[in-house]
């Protein structure tokens, strides 16, 4: 006689699906608040630093940069992140945009922050 095996995949249950949702809604709130709050910040102390203060806050503009680009990716693609009107899922190519816009606008104030002060 063969053993049947007994196992079977695990369903999800009402805590998964809160985890997820609380996760979710702390993945959308971090790039869309945090992440742009903190990048403000960092460019506003830009302004009138020099030398190593100036190298360390400039990698730490870029670091909450890269993060919020790298949250919207999550929020998309584990999360189901909806578009800016919130009527739609969003797509890899709302990310690119996204990304492509953040990077440019980011390197203006960065470049303000940096050469005009």
């Amino acid at each position: 006689m063969s053993a049947v095996s007994t196992t079977s995949t695990p369903t999800p249950t009402s805590t998964d699906s809160s985890e997820r949702r609380g996760g979710s809604i702390f993945v959308r709130l971090s790039w869309m608040i945090l992440g742009n709050f903190v990048a403000v910040i960092l460019a506003a102390m830009l302004w009138g630093a020099n030398g190593t203060e100036e190298l360390l806050l400039s990698l730490g503009y870029w670091a909450s940069i890269g993060a919020v680009s790298a949250l919207r990716y999550l929020d998309i693609s584990r999360f189901g992140g909806l578009t800016a009107d919130g009527d739609a899922p969003a797509t890899m190519a709302h990310w690119r945009r996204h990304t492509m816009g953040l990077v440019g606008l980011a390197s203006v104030v960065w470049g303000l922050s940096v050469f005009v002060a």
